[in-house]
C-alpha cells in the first residue's frame, strides 16, 4: 500500500509534468494561431458582457454579422436571433457660436459686431446592436487549443459509479452545443455534464465539476473581493482533474495542458504556481474519496457472488442500452424481482444520471417485475397512466398503506398504466405483446364473472 509521502511525490511529479507541458503550449505554433485569431475578437464591456450572458449563457466567441464575414470567413445561420447589446455610435452635430481669440475674448467684425463660426461637435449616441455567437455561424473553423479526448475507461462503470456517490452535488447529463463539457450549478446543487462524449472526456469533465463544487461553490458566502477569479478557479479545477484522472490510468494530458495555457495570465504560470497546496490537497482528499467507494463497489460484487442468485428461470430479463436510454429519456428494466442484475443496473444508472427511479410489480405492469428510470415523466410515452399510478401509491403510503399490489379493487391507475405501455413495450424485449395480450384475456376472464358487488366478484373469482 502506498504511504502518505509516496502518494504526495506522484502528485507533485504529475503537476511538475503539467507545468512543463503547459510551457510547451505557450511555445508552439498552434498557440500562436489561436492568438492571432482570439484578438479579432471585440473585448466587450461588463454590461455588455451581462447582457450577452442573459440572453445566451452559453455564448463562447461573439462577433457582429459583418465581423463574421470578414474576420473569420463564417456566416450566420438563416434565421438565427441576434443577441441584442448596447453599441457606441458617435453622432457629430454642428452649432454656430462666436469666434473666440486666444485669449478667449469676443473676435469683432465690421461695425463692432462679433464673428460666428460653424462648430461640429462629437456628441456621444449609443444604440442597440446585434451580435451572434459561434454556434450561430458556419464557415471556416475558428483555430482551437484543445482537441476532445476520445477512447474508453477500463472499469468505467463502476469509476462513474464511486464518482456519483461521492461528488457532493448530485450529476446530470444534457445536450449541449459549442465547446461546452459541463458546468456545476451551485444555485442547485448540481454538476451537469455533456451527454454523448467519449467514458475519458466524462470522467475528466465530472472531476472538473466536483473540484469547483468543493473548492468553489463555499465562495459564494464570501464577498466578492474575496472570491478566487475566474483564471485561478479554471486552473485549479482543470489541474485536479488531470492528477486524479492519472490516478485511473487516464491520460488528459492532449486537453489538460492546452487548457491550463488558455486560463493562465502568462507564461510565469502565476495561477498554477499560486495553487499548488490547494490543488494537492483536493487531488488527494478525491482519490481517497473514489478509492474507498471503489473499494465498497467490489465488495457488494464479491458479496453478490458469494450469495444464492434468486429463482428467476421463469422470469425474463432485459437491460437496455445505456445510448438509447440517454436518448430516449427513460429507461425499462425487466427482472424477476426486486434484486437481481437487472434491478442492480438500474439502480446505478440511476445514480450515475440523476435521474428518477420507480419500481413497479408485475401484478401491476403485467409484463413482469420491471424498474423504471427517467428523466422527467413527460419523457415516459406512458406517462398519463404512471403519474396516476405514482401519485395514488403516494397517497397509499400517507395513509399508512400498503404499496400497490394489483388488488382486484383499486387497479384504476395499474390499468391505465398497462394501457399506455402497450403502444410502447419495452424497448428492444421480444415477448412482450404476448404478455399484454395474456394479461388483456386474463382481465377480460375477470370482467365475465357474474355479480355486481366487489365481495361477491372476489368470491366468484376465488371459486374459478
Amino acid at each position: 500500500m502506498e504511504t502518505e509521502k509516496e502518494k504526495k511525490q506522484q502528485v507533485e511529479a504529475l503537476l511538475k509534468r503539467a507545468e512543463t507541458g503547459v510551457k510547451k503550449v505557450f511555445e508552439s505554433d498552434r498557440y500562436r494561431k489561436y492568438l492571432e485569431t482570439m484578438s479579432k475578437f471585440h473585448n466587450y464591456s461588463f454590461r455588455n458582457n451581462m447582457l450577452i450572458l442573459l440572453q445566451n449563457p452559453a455564448a463562447s466567441y461573439v462577433a457582429g454579422y459583418s465581423a463574421w464575414q470578414s474576420k473569420f470567413g463564417r456566416q450566420v445561420l438563416k434565421g438565427e436571433k441576434g443577441i441584442q447589446i448596447v453599441g457606441y455610435a458617435p453622432e457629430k452635430r454642428g452649432a454656430i457660436q462666436e469666434k473666440k481669440d486666444q485669449h478667449g475674448n469676443p473676435v469683432l467684425g465690421a461695425y463692432g459686431i462679433p464673428e460666428t463660426e460653424l462648430v461640429v461637435r462629437t456628441v456621444p449616441n449609443f444604440v442597440p446592436v446585434y451580435v451572434y455567437d459561434v454556434s450561430q455561424t458556419y464557415g471556416k473553423p475558428l483555430p482551437k487549443l484543445t482537441s476532445e479526448l476520445d477512447g474508453s475507461v477500463d472499469g468505467y462503470n463502476d469509476l462513474a459509479a464511486a464518482l456519483a456517490k461521492v461528488s457532493p452535488f448530485a450529476i446530470a447529463y444534457k445536450q449541449m452545443g459549442g465547446d461546452e463539457k459541463g458546468y456545476c450549478d451551485h444555485r442547485n446543487n448540481r454538476l451537469v455534464i455533456k451527454e454523448g462524449m467519449s467514458q475519458a472526456h466524462t470522467i475528466k469533465s465530472i472531476i472538473h465539476e466536483m473540484t469547483h463544487a468543493d473548492l468553489h461553490s463555499p465562495e459564494s458566502k464570501i464577498t466578492m473581493a474575496e472570491r478566487k477569479d475566474k483564471r485561478t478557479r479554471e486552473v485549479e479545477a482543470e489541474s485536479t482533474a488531470f492528477v486524479v484522472c492519472a490516478r485511473y490510468n487516464i491520460d488528459t494530458s492532449n486537453y489538460s495542458f492546452p487548457y491550463l495555457a488558455s486560463w493562465s495570465s502568462g507564461k510565469d504560470l502565476k495561477e498554477l504556481q499560486g495553487s499548488l497546496e490547494t490543488i494537492q490537497k483536493q487531488a488527494n482528499a478525491l482519490i481517497e474519496r473514489i478509492d474507498a467507494r471503489l473499494a465498497e463497489i467490489q465488495a457488494d460484487r464479491e458479496e453478490n457472488r458469494e450469495r444464492p442468485k434468486e429463482t428467476t428461470a421463469s422470469k425474463e430479463s432485459f437491460t437496455p442500452k445505456e445510448e438509447v436510454m440517454y436518448e430516449q429519456g427513460y429507461g425499462i428494466f425487466q427482472c424477476g424481482g426486486r434484486l437481481g442484475d437487472e434491478a442492480k443496473a438500474a439502480k446505478e444508472f440511476a445514480g450515475k444520471s440523476g435521474w428518477n427511479i420507480t419500481w413497479v410489480p408485475e401484478k401491476v405492469a403485467m409484463i413482469g417485475d420491471i424498474w423504471i428510470v427517467y428523466r422527467d415523466m413527460d419523457a415516459l410515452p406512458f406517462a398519463n397512466g404512471f403519474k396516476e399510478y405514482t401519485e395514488r401509491n403516494n397517497e397509499r403510503v400517507r395513509n399508512g398503506i400498503r404499496h400497490e399490489n394489483g388488488d382486484s379493487h383499486s387497479k384504476a391507475g395499474a390499468h391505465a398504466l398497462r394501457e399506455n405501455a402497450k403502444g410502447a413495450g419495452t424497448p428492444g424485449k421480444a415477448g412482450i405483446d404476448e404478455r399484454l395480450k395474456a394479461a388483456k384475456a386474463e382481465a377480460e376472464r375477470r370482467n365475465a364473472i357474474a355479480g355486481d358487488t366487489p365481495k361477491r366478484a372476489a368470491k366468484k373469482e376465488q371459486e374459478v
